[in-house]
This record gives C-alpha cells, structure tokens and sequence, in this order.
C-alpha cells in the first residue's frame, strides 16, 4: 500500500495549488489530501435529477460530476482499490428510454406540446355524462392514434440507438492482471485503473494514460475522425519514465495518476503521474480518448484514466441544438388563433344557450329542465368544447413531422447530389428534417472560403526566398539552384534555410511508401502543412521520420538528424508553429505562420541595411503579389539563440508545460518571450483551385436574392481576388472597403466615420454594393457602431471578410441574425466553421479533406458547395411548397367539416347536440380526409425543376412572406366557412322540407348527419383536388380512395345495428331518396363554383410568377419545341438577368 504522502513536501504542496476543480469546487487550499484520495462528488441542485430524468438529457450537456477528481491507482492492492471512490461505469448509454421508462417518458414528451394537452382535456370532459355530448371513443381513439404513431417513431429510432450502444459495450478487451496474464474483459465492465492491452486498428473504450507502445521511442498512431472528423494520423509519445520499462515488467509497475476533474476539451489534459518518488507531467501526447482507432502500431500498454460518463467523448455528445422553422412558428400561432377563435365560439354558444334556457321549456328534455340558465351555459360551454374542438386538425403536426422525415430521405437519394451516382454513399445527408421548408426561406448565406469554395487540394505554387522568386516549387528549381550553385553563396544560404525549416517545422507523419521504397507518403492535419513538407521533398530536404531523437531528413543526399530542443505547435489563437532544433554548436528557431503573426515579431534592427534589408522589402512586396494571385501565404523565419538564453527560457518554458492550472495561458505567455527578434527567410505560395461550379453557383444564388458573405482567415487582397473569381464581386461594382486606419488614435471611431461614409454615399443608389472588412475592423464595428455596420451591409449584395477568427465568425453572423430577422444560414467545411454553422438559422456543413467534423454539427451535409444551389431552390422550395399545401388542407378541412357543428347549434337549442355519428367523428381525420395532404406534401410540384433552375427570381418570391400568414390561413378559413354554411343549408332545406319519405319513414337528425357527413367529405376531397397543381398516379389513386374508404366505413356502420344502432341503415335510406343525390349536385356546385372561378381569375387576370412559368412550360410541353416565341427564360418583375429576355404577356400566354 502506498504509504502517505508528506503534505510538506514542496511539490505536494504546488500540486495542491494547481489542481483542477470546476467552478463548483471548494477553495485549493481547503483540499485535504484524504479528500483529494477519495474524491468528491458535486451535489446536484434541487429538483435537477428530476428535470434531467423526465426530459432526456442522459447524455452530455450535464454539469460535472465531480468537484474533486480522485487519485486513480494501478496494478493496486486491495486497501486502494478505485471502485470505492465511485468512477463511473465504462458502460455507454445514448438511448433516450429503456423498457421501464418507455411509456411514462414518451408521454411526458408528448404532452409537452400545447394540442396534445389541449386533446387530452377534450378526453377528460367526454368520460363526464353530464357534459359530453359524445362517447369517449369519438376522442379517445384519434388522440391514441397520434400518441402511437409518434412513441412508434421515437421507439424505433432510440431502438437504433441501442442496438449501437450494445455493439460497443460487449466489445472485448485484455486487461493486464497483477500476475502478468491478460484477461478478456467487455467493455462495460472495463474499470478505472486497468491497464489495457491494445492491438493494432483497436477502438478505444475509455480514456487512456499511454505507457508503452511496441513501436521505437514508444509512439503510436491514431485515427481521431470519431472525434473531430479528422482522417489524418496523429502521433502520440508514452512518457520515457514508463516506455523504458520492459513489458513483463508492467503487471508489477505501481503508482496513481492525479487527473484534473473531466471536461469536454479533446485537446487539453493536464495530470500527473507519480512513480514511487518520481513525478511526470502528463498532456494530451500521452492521452488516447475513447472512440479513437490505433493505427500502425502493433500493440500498446495503457491505463484507463476517464470511463464512461467521464470521457471527453461522451461529455462532447450532446443533443444538438433546438431550431424551429418560421413555418413552424407560424403555425404554433395559427394554432393558438383557432383555439381562441374555437373558445369564443363555444362561449356565444354557451350564452345563448343560457339565454335560451331562460326563456323556453321543453317538457320533454326532461331533468335538463332542472338545470338553471347559469348551469346549463357553463355545460354547454363545455359541450361545445369537445364538438368544436375538430376545428383544431390534431394529427398535422404528427402528419408534418412524418412527410418531412420523407422529404429528408429525397434529398438523400437525389442523384444530383451525389458525387457518383451509383453510390448512395456519396450524397448529402440531412442531419434533421425540421428545416427542410426553411431552406426556401434564406436571405443570407455566409460561407467559408477553403475546403468550401475551395477543394483544398493544396499545390506548391511558387515562392518568395532571400527576395528572389521562385515559380517551379514542385519541379524541383530550389533543388536546381543548390545542385547548379548558381546563385551566390548567400542567395544558396537563404535557400537551404528555406528548404530545411520546411522540412523540420511542421507537425507531419512521414509513411515510406510500401510500393515505392525511398519515397514517403505526408499526413497532416492541414493540407498546407503536407504541401510545403512535399515541396521541401521535391526540392531535396526530405523529412523522413520525427522521435524523441529529433528529426531525420536527407538534405541533397546527406542524411541528417536535428535534436528538436522544443516544439511550440500551431494554434488558431498563435497562427503559427515553430521548432527549436539543435544544429551543430548552434540553436536554431525555425517559425512560419501568418504574415500579421511573423512580421510583428521581425526584427527591425537586422533589416535596416546591406542584403537582409533588400530581402525584407522584397518579400514584402512579393507576398502583396502572391495575393493578388488569390494564393494562400505564410511567411518563413528563423532565430539563432544563445545557450544562455535557451536554458534561461527553457526553465520558464518547462514550470508553465507542467503545470496543472492555466497551462495553456501560462505556456503562451512564454512563447512570447522566444518567439521575437525573427529574420525573414521567405514566402511559401500555394494554391488551392476553386471547386468546380462554384461561380455559376454564387451567381445564381445572388440572383435568387440571397445576399452572399465569404468570411476567411487570408490576406484582404487574397480574399478580393477569391471574390472576383467565384463572381460574388463584379469589377464594376462599388465597393466599401473598411480597415482600421493605423495611424489613428481611436480604431474605433476611425471605422464608424468610414461606416456612416459609405452608408451615405450609397444609400441613394439602387446598384447594389459589395463590403470588404477585415477581422480587425469587425471588432471594432461590433463594438462601436453595430447598428451602423448592418445599416451598411444592407446596402450591399455581397461581402468579404478578411483575417476574421472562428469566434468572429460567429459574431458576424448572430449580428446579423438578431439584426435582419431574415434567415441565416452558414456553410463551412472546418472544425474551425462550426460556431459559425451552429450559430445560423441553418448549419450546412460539407464532407472535406479538414475532416466531418463541420458536417457533424451541421444540418444538412453535402459534398460539395455547388449542391447548394439544388438543395436551396429545388428540394427547398419543394418542401415549403408542400408542407404550406399540407397544412392549408388540414386547416381548411377541419374547419369546414366540425364548423357544421355550430351552424346545427342554432337549430337545435344550443344543445350540444352533435350532428355526425360518433364513428364518424372518430376516423374522419385517421382515414377519410388523411391521405390527400399528406401525399399532397410528398409529390406536389408547384413549377418543374428546369423552371425554377432557368428563372432564380421565383426563390425570392416565397420570401415575401405573402404564402403562408394570417391573410392566407383567413382566406383558406373564409372558403371554410362559407362551404360549411351551404352544405348546412343545402343539408336542413332537404331534411326540413320532407319530412316524410320513402316507406313512410320521417326524417331524424340521424338521417341529416348521414346527408352532411356525405356532401361535406366529397366538397372537401373536391376542394383540395382543385388546389393541386401537379398530379401523379398516386395522389390520384389515394384521392379517389379517400372517399372509397368514406363509403365502405359508412356501409359498414349502416348494416350493424347491435354495434352502432343509430346509424343503422342510414346509408342506405338515404341513397334511396332522390333529393339525397340532388343535394349532393347542388352542394358541390355552390361550394365549389366560387373556387374554380377565383381560380381561373387569378390565373388569367392576376397571376403569380410560378403560374406564369407553369403555363410557359404546359405551352412548351405540348406545341413539342424547346422555347415560346423564341424566348428561353422570362423576366419576371424585379428579376435580374445578363442576358436578354422579356416579359411575356397573359395574351401571349
């Protein structure tokens, strides 16, 4: 047993100091070193396990577990083993229920929503005698039908879940045991402390310490693209204090591992690990996380730090955040409208029927008699409640909810959206389904530049070296130069310094090529990086392998080995990376990175005069040319160091990369004092050709109306000319170009007087501008004059954004966001792009070579940017379209069918009597009138896809808002009331005026269900038949089997009298009758005459652009030839176009 360590001791005392805890955690100074052993569970607030419990959230998304994270112990004994301070099970969990919680959780999910509650209410008051005017089933079995269908739905996706989940844990594993042999363990059942061995291509099952690998130096190879999307290998090193020690000898290896307490940060760990009396300062090169696969590396030794619930990897699986379409608000409103609108009917009813009671008696209604005109209000009030609640179509959002699963599944087996088309596996993929009719709605589209615009497929272009320009990188010219020697001694210097900090400053994994040995295939996680080391190949300096020896190269045949003294490595916030590497008596500090990063850092002194003065300008002025090319740079430098002050530094640099509080703060911060004082060797220039259909794209998408916004990271001048050649920028076109002045005292005023000079230069101009800002300059326009700067960005179709952060990003597009209330969507390919996705309205992400992890957070993912342009203007108009034709339908078809209800209420006393058999009520959304929106929202086709791709100006349209607001949802409502009110009129003038028919049977109010229940369906099939613009085999089948269906159920209603005896031969009395069928005739003319005629109006005298398009392509289609008159494409009013065309005319047409 370990024995107790002495709390005096210093190191004790600083790693007291320096512990990580939450922000939930005591004071350091109060940790006990008992409490620190046992650790200590966060307690959590009041009512939060409820909360987190009954809505879901088992996975991520969760406060820490832990204020003190416990030492963990190895190969231990008894009295110290690990299970007694409480680790999490290394079971995994991303289920949403289990078979105990299946039916309480879903329900509290279900009756989440507002319509859900409001139905089970209607259910209540039907199982009370006294009130409902109904039998319960009339409600209970449409409400079960919707609860069903969605638990269905939620079963079988959380049942995929499972099934994944269980893979993973019954996943076997070898534990090393004390005594040297290895046991099969499952993954569930894997502990904290174990020592794991691993074999090649393993998946991590756990957070793991790396002690020992079977390669040289123990390093290994990992694949990370569960993590971060990322398919390049990265290389981890086991510590020296434990990769010495031989593999038999591991089982009897004893110590305890200090962790800081868990956290989502995949590339921050701080630790410690205590050997008998040594300590080891642990980061992320020697942590494997969980998901992880082990690549080219035959076996590891590792010690599992993090299980379960505590690794980086499931605090990182969170549910992904809540977005709602403005369709979807819309008709949250609507809703709430018609429940309103529902309460105030039930409420006139309500008094009238106190009123009514007040002034009438019927002595055959009986113990109502008894009832006073107050009571027998409030029970009509409630009466009418469950009559008048069929106003409300209860199955839309189940209908919605299923179409937009199906919508999801075309984009997905588009064939135009694929790569190849043969293999489904490489087409988009549509991450939720909610959006889908959002995407027709989109006013901004903010992009990334590389892997988006780009294909980031990165090529040595040329380079800029001691002032000299060099324009054949990859033909191998520096390598020419040194061989021919056929610049001077200096010039050869500059270039072999330029060869050689290509080859050794970098973060590359070197593979010799098992097909061609002597060559070496690069990996990294930057394409540049793999470029620039390629290039330096080409060119003579070979990079052959990196271990804790240092880097091995051949330069021009010789072969070379630089002790690397320190690796400073790339980060976003330090934009760039150096190496400090011994070269013979020399330290040497190799550095490249951006030239905003390098150049602050250059000397000024070693620059003033003789030739490092000219190489300075001359660089200079070939990196403003690079750029002007639309070619990515980074410049190059180095820095020779004393001994003195590397070990000096070198002291500092060691206390800040062991630390276990701030340590990437603190290491920073000692960067800064190593990294100055630079000598510019040169300029690396690569390009990175655009993607195929890009500028057609931009083209298109800005003549549909959207306004687009590239927001990079490359010089201002890289970032214009990108812009010239997607088309997003004309030469002609005025533009605003805002930089922070240099010289001025305030930045920030200086930006808000070039703002307000821009707005009012433009702001009368009906050309629109383009914007061209810098990261630098978004800040302080952020900051001082955001009202200004979206006030300018309105003016303009267009803009770029230069050197902008991820986090700026982001804030450029929430600003915009809250400022416009227009829909944003943002598209990127990058770890780096995904706060901006996350941000917008609508989070594309694309499949690049930066890794998925864009498209993993993204919404839709597609392959390339040019597949925008289809998903937006064809499957996303198609989808608005459908589901705006769906809920229309399912409004209007509720409101005509059960506002008969209220109509009937005037002719029977306000008695909440119902006028449909109960049967009739029950299925008249589940089966007869289901089918037609729904399929309605599959097929329907406003315009062909060659129209919407010939005439953009029709995507903006749906913009305006004019399709789906109060005034459509009235109009639709207006055409219900009225068909209500004739088909009750018809129905009552039949009834009431023959009172005696066939056999000398009378009339019942049975009989006068029977005749509306059967006009009504058939004007409202008819009704929604007529606004149907694209018909196909199976909206026609489903249509005319909706009223089929009708007939069958009521047939079978009318022929069981010991099962619903008061519709019992109805049916087939009324079929009987002749003024049954007249009525069905005249019903449907006076319904439905009114409709055809608006219909032929408004598509003659004041038609839409797509009913214009739509008759151009009937005319087309059938006359056989490719164009009307001649003309190809229609202008439509207000629509953009560089080729000549016109209007065509309603005569023409």
């Amino acid at each position: 047993m370990e024995q107790k360590r002495n709390t005096d001791d210093p190191n004790e005392a600083q790693l007291q100091q320096e512990a990580v805890t939450n922000e939930n955690s005591i004071e350091l100074n109060e940790i006990s070193q008992e409490q620190k052993e046992q650790g200590k569970r966060r307690k959590k607030g009041k009512g939060e396990a409820i909360l987190q419990i009954a809505a879901g959230k088992k996975r991520g998304n969760h406060k820490p577990r832990w204020n003190i994270y416990p030492n963990l112990h190895f190969n231990c004994t008894e009295a110290e083993e690990n299970h007694d301070k409480k680790f999490p099970s290394n079971r995994i969990s991303t289920t949403k229920y289990n078979i105990f919680n299946f039916i309480p959780k879903n329900l509290f999910e279900q009756f989440r929503r507002f319509t859900n509650i409001f139905f089970l209410g209607i259910v209540i008051i039907c199982f009370i005698p006294v009130i409902s005017p109904v039998t319960p089933y009339t409600t209970v079995i449409p409400l079960l039908f919707i609860l069903v269908v969605s638990a269905i739905r939620e079963g079988y996706e959380d049942l995929n879940r499972y099934r994944s989940d269980h893979k993973a844990n019954s996943r076997m594993y070898q534990v090393l045991q004390t005594d040297g042999t290895k046991l099969a363990v499952a993954s569930e059942n894997l502990k904290v402390g174990d020592i794991l061995y691993l074999e090649k291509n393993s998946i991590l099952p756990a957070d793991v310490l790396l002690l020992k690998t079977a390669l040289e130096e123990s390093v290994c190879y990992v694949e990370t693209a569960q993590l971060d999307g990322e398919t390049n290998l990265k290389v981890l090193k086991a510590l020296e204090g434990t990769s010495s020690i031989a593999e038999d000898d591991l089982c009897r290896l004893r110590g305890s591992v200090e962790c800081e307490e868990p956290h989502a940060l995949f590339y921050t760990f701080h630790a410690r690990l205590r050997l008998e009396d040594k300590t080891f300062a642990l980061d992320t090169k020697q942590l494997l996380l969980r998901g992880t696969i082990l690549r080219n590396t035959p076996w590891t030794y590792g010690v599992i730090v993090y299980a379960g619930s505590d690794t980086k990897l499931s605090l990182n699986q969170r549910n992904p955040p809540s977005k709602f379409s403005s369709m979807d608000k819309q008709m949250n409103k609507v809703v709430m409208g018609i429940f309103a609108f529902m309460a105030t009917c039930c409420l006139l009813l309500a008094i009238l029927a106190g009123i009514w009671k007040q002034e009438t008696y019927r002595w055959y209604l009986g113990s109502f008699n008894d009832n006073s005109p107050p009571l027998a209000g409030v029970i009509a009030f409630f009466s009418y409640i469950v009559l008048l609640s069929f106003l409300i179509p209860q199955s839309l959002f189940v209908t919605l909810e299923i179409v937009k699963v199906f919508q999801a599944r075309f984009m997905e087996w588009d064939k135009e959206m694929m790569l190849d088309p043969n293999d489904p596996e490489t087409g988009m993929l549509a991450k939720t389904s909610s959006l889908n009719d959002e995407l027709a709605l989109v006013r901004y589209i903010f992009s990334d530049k590389t892997g988006t615009l780009t294909q980031n497929k990165m090529v040595f272009e040329r380079s800029s070296v001691g002032g000299v320009v060099y324009t054949d990188m990859m033909k191998g010219e520096l390598k020419k130069v040194l061989e021919a020697k056929s610049e001077n001694e200096e010039q050869l210097e500059y270039v072999a310094d330029f060869a050689r900090a290509l080859a050794v400053c970098h973060a590359v994994i070197a593979e010799e090529d098992p097909k061609n040995p002597g060559n070496y295939i690069y990996q990294a996680q930057s394409p540049d990086e793999a470029a620039l080391v390629d290039g330096a190949r080409v060119n003579g300096f070979v990079f052959k392998n990196a271990g804790l020896k240092g880097i091995f190269t051949n330069e021009m045949g010789e072969e070379k080995v630089y002790p690397v003294l320190v690796n400073l490595e790339f980060t976003s916030e330090r934009a760039r990376s150096s190496v400090i590497v011994r070269m013979d008596d020399k330290i040497v500090l190799y550095t490249k990175g951006s030239d905003t990063q390098i150049m602050k850092r250059v000397s000024k002194e070693k620059h003033s005069e003789g030739k490092k003065a000219e190489v300075y300008q001359n660089t200079i002025k070939h990196l403003d040319d690079f750029s002007n090319l639309g070619l990515r740079t980074l410049l190059v430098a180095k820095r020779t160091i004393s001994q003195e002050e590397f070990d000096k530094w070198n002291e500092s640099y060691h206390e800040a990369s062991t630390s276990l509080h701030n340590r990437t703060e603190r290491v920073a911060e000692v960067c800064e004092l190593i990294e100055k004082d630079f000598e510019v060797i040169g300029v690396t220039a690569i390009e990175d050709k655009l993607q195929d259909g890009v500028p057609d794209t931009i083209d298109y998408l800005l003549k549909c109306g959207m306004k687009v916004w590239v927001i990079t990271g490359d010089k201002q001048q890289t970032a214009i000319n990108i812009g010239y050649s997607t088309k997003l920028l004309a030469r002609d076109q005025p533009t605003v170009i805002v930089n922070v002045d240099k010289s001025s005292n305030n930045p920030g005023e200086s930006i808000k007087k070039i703002v307000r000079e821009g707005i009012e230069t433009h702001k009368d101009s009906k050309i629109p501008i383009a914007v061209v800002i810098d990261g630098e300059s978004i800040h302080h326009a952020l900051k001082e004059c955001p009202e200004d700067f979206v006030e300018l960005t309105n003016l303009a179709s267009a803009a770029v954004c230069c050197r902008v952060t991820p986090l700026q990003k982001a804030e450029v597009v929430k600003t915009i966001k809250l400022a416009k209330k227009e829909v944003c969507l943002s598209i990127g390919d990058g770890a780096n792009d995904v706060s901006m996705i996350q941000e917008a309205h609508i989070g594309i992400g694309i499949f690049g070579k930066e890794g998925t992890q864009a498209a993993r957070s993204s919404d839709y993912a597609i392959q390339q940017f040019s597949h925008l342009k289809r998903l937006l203007t064809v499957h996303g108009r198609y989808s608005y379209v459908r589901n705006l034709a769906c809920i229309h339908q399912s409004f209007y078809k509720n409101m005509a069918f059960g506002f008969i209800q209220f109509w009937f209420a005037f002719f029977s006393g306000y008695s909440a009597q119902t006028i449909y058999d109960d049967w009739i009520l029950t299925v008249y959304n589940i089966l007869f009138t289901s089918a037609p929106p729904f399929f309605t929202a599959l097929f329907m086709k406003d315009v062909l896809e060659k129209t919407i791709h010939d005439n953009p100006k029709i995507y903006d349209d749906l913009k305006t808002k004019d399709y789906f607001n109060w005034k459509t949802v009235g109009i639709w409502y207006l055409q219900a009331f009225y068909h209500s009110w004739v088909v009750w009129l018809i129905v009552w003038q039949v009834w009431y005026n023959e009172p005696q028919i066939l056999a000398g049977r009378t009339s019942d109010s049975f009989l006068l269900g029977q005749y509306a229940a059967t006009l009504v369906i058939l004007v409202v099939l008819l009704k929604i038949s007529i606004t149907i613009v694209y018909w196909n085999w199976v909206l026609f089948f489903f249509m005319v089997l909706s009223y089929v269906v009708y007939i069958i159920v009521d047939v079978i209603i009318s022929s069981m009298v010991t099962v619903w005896p008061k519709g019992y031969w109805e049916l087939f009395t009324a079929v009987t009758i002749p003024s049954f069928w007249f009525s069905l005739l005249l019903g449907v003319f006076f319904c439905l005459l009114p409709d055809w005629s608006w219909a032929c109006i408004k598509s003659n005298y004041f038609p839409e652009n797509w009913m214009i398009l739509r008759e151009k392509q009937v005319l087309r289609d059938r006359s056989g030839e490719h164009a009307v008159h001649g003309f190809e494409t229609i202008e439509l009013p207000g629509s953009v176009s560089k080729e000549p065309s016109r209007v065509v005319s309603e005569a023409e047409i």
